[in-house]
């Protein structure tokens, strides 16, 4: 799921952006913060990683109105 990146000897994550379930309560999360995959360890799930938010938007909106879940972003993460 996860594809590396080498550069200058460097490995970079080529992805920026997850999508996150958590199907105890109901909710779907994009987020390009690196701290949220903390939710992981809480019982989340990665449901997928991309490059650009939009991507990741249309796989976790596809997800939320599948299932009837709630679907969640930082506002200041969004594309215009």
């Amino acid at each position: 799921m996860f594809h590396l990146r080498v550069l200058n000897t460097r490995i970079l994550p080529v992805y920026m952006f997850r999508v996150l379930v958590d199907w105890r309560t109901w909710r779907v999360l994009i987020t390009g913060r690196e701290e949220d995959l903390d939710l992981l360890d809480e019982g989340w799930e990665l449901a997928g990683a991309y490059r650009s938010w939009r991507e990741a938007y249309r796989v976790a909106a596809r997800i939320a109105d599948a299932h009837d879940m709630v679907l969640e972003w930082y506002v200041e993460e969004a594309a215009p």
